[in-house]
């Protein structure tokens, strides 16, 4: 499966250009751009889909994962909940992160399944969630337990389209591998991704 999502990339990399090239010789031709701007969506899904087969083909690996060694929270996490919020709020969403704060507990992850996972739950929240409704960040802390909780108001009228799945089920999966949890829950049109990662000594 790994290999065939990389097969996937070379062919609609090269349709991407061949699109790009036929935007630039057709500026001022109105009804082809539109057609050219449906099918760079239609590349970008097929994309987005060969990217979650490679994720899943990692996340179902029997292949041992490295952690990298125990670090603060801050530091282990802290750049990919900044890189998410950036991009969320370049793409209109309004981002409240009034609940992030850090205190001095150690997590050990790996980065690598870490950007994968965050790329994952960006992605759902720029396709699905409400552009009028906060994005909502949060961390939380137990006893033995470091939590990130990112909630969002999904799009009524997008919370009807068919979706694979797999980029939820793919975060699950690779939060398992790092010895983490990642839980879902849903209330009316609130959604809710907690994830759970084990505080190291």
């Amino acid at each position: 499966m790994r290999n065939m999502a990389h097969d996937l990339r070379t062919p609609l990399t090269g349709l991407m250009t061949y699109i790009d090239i036929l935007k630039l010789q057709n500026k001022s031709n109105e009804s082809i751009n539109k057609i050219l701007d449906i099918l760079t969506s239609k590349v970008n899904e097929l994309r987005d889909l060969s990217n979650l087969l490679l994720d899943f083909s990692i996340a179902s690996s029997d292949e041992n994962i490295h952690l990298d060694e125990p670090s603060f929270v801050e530091y282990a996490i802290g750049d990919y909940l900044s890189e998410m919020h950036t991009i969320i709020s370049q793409n209109g969403f309004c981002v409240n992160i009034d609940g992030i704060y850090w205190e001095k507990v150690k997590v050990a992850v790996n980065g690598s399944l870490l950007s994968r996972i965050f790329s994952n739950l960006t992605n759902n929240i720029c396709k699905y969630a409400d552009i009028d409704e906060q994005v909502v960040m949060e961390t939380v802390y137990s006893k033995n337990i470091f939590e990130i909780c990112i909630s969002n108001t999904v799009c009524k009228e997008k919370s009807l389209l068919e979706s694979t799945g797999l980029g939820l089920k793919n975060v699950e999966l690779l939060m398992r591998r790092m010895h983490g949890r990642a839980i879902y829950e849903t209330k009316e049109y609130c959604y809710y991704v907690k994830l759970r990662f084990p505080i190291t000594n």
